[in-house]
């Protein structure tokens, strides 16, 4: 599977099938987002950056009932970041914790 962003289409998913080497879109973000970023978060769920300086989640229901819903991206959340997002990276926001660190609390 690749995730695939276009400027006019919003987010695609793609399948790729090497026999006949052709890549084919199995669902899609319908809302009209100008993308500029996107990226996998897991399997189902992606991040995408759009040109108005938000960002937006979609999930992929894999489960659903009807091939109309299963070929649908769902918009889970969005936020306004305020700025021009062009690239997403792994990353944390906090130092990760050692398993030998120790705690010490100290006494007044």
């Amino acid at each position: 599977m690749a995730i695939v962003g276009d400027l006019m289409r919003s987010v695609s998913l793609m399948q790729y099938y090497p026999q006949h080497e052709t890549l084919e879109e199995v669902a899609r973000d319908f809302n009209p987002n100008w993308t500029t970023a996107v990226e996998m978060l897991t399997d189902d769920v992606y991040i995408g950056a759009e040109n108005w300086n938000n960002l937006f989640c979609l999930r992929r229901n894999k489960a659903a009932t009807s091939e109309e819903i299963r070929c649908r991206l769902d918009n889970i959340g969005e936020f306004h970041l305020g700025e021009m997002c062009n690239k997403f990276m792994s990353g944390s926001l906090v130092m990760p914790v050692s398993s030998n660190s120790t705690t010490s609390s100290r006494r007044a």
